[in-house]
């Protein structure tokens, strides 16, 4: 007697979905929950499209990149938070990849930086969230960004002034 059964039940899918799974996508969905506002709405409509997995989350770096240093650099947003703990996710998954980018975002963190630190409208919130940013950057980057490291030499010495 012959038993039929589907070829695609036996398949276990499981292990497939898990290793497309990124901690940007997850935390983009975490944030997505938290953070109700209109400026991190609009960040995360561009970007779910493009981090639906891991290898969408390299293919699409360079613009997903760009939607992040855009969003965070808005004046007085309300998704400064969210979209830096964004980008410090992003380096966790993507790592030596990131590394081509990481000149312009530290150039944007230090930007970042000076405008929140300028005297009169000094926000304490916004330095601990670019230094934390920054903290998880060289966390997943230090052994690819410690060879260039003299040249990020003098950025580093205006942000430790702060």
């Amino acid at each position: 007697e012959f038993v039929n059964v589907p070829a695609d039940d036996d398949i276990d899918r499981s292990a497939e979905k898990e290793s497309d799974r990124s901690h940007f996508a997850e935390l983009l969905a975490h944030w997505a929950q938290r953070n109700r506002t209109q400026d991190f709405a609009d960040c995360a409509a561009e970007l779910r499209p493009m981090s639906k997995s891991l290898p969408m989350l390299v293919f699409n770096l360079g613009a997903i990149v760009d939607i992040l240093l855009r969003h965070a650099s808005k004046p007085n947003t309300m998704a400064s938070e969210p979209v830096l703990s964004l980008l410090g996710g992003l380096a966790r998954d993507v790592r030596a990849e990131l590394v081509p980018h990481f000149g312009r975002i530290f150039a944007a963190l230090a930007e970042l930086l000076s405008v929140a630190t300028l005297a009169g409208e000094q926000n304490a919130e916004l330095v601990e969230q670019v230094f934390q940013c920054l903290a998880y950057l060289l966390k997943y980057l230090a052994r690819y960004v410690a060879a260039e490291l003299p040249i990020y030499l003098n950025t580093f010495a205006v942000l430790l002034c702060h």
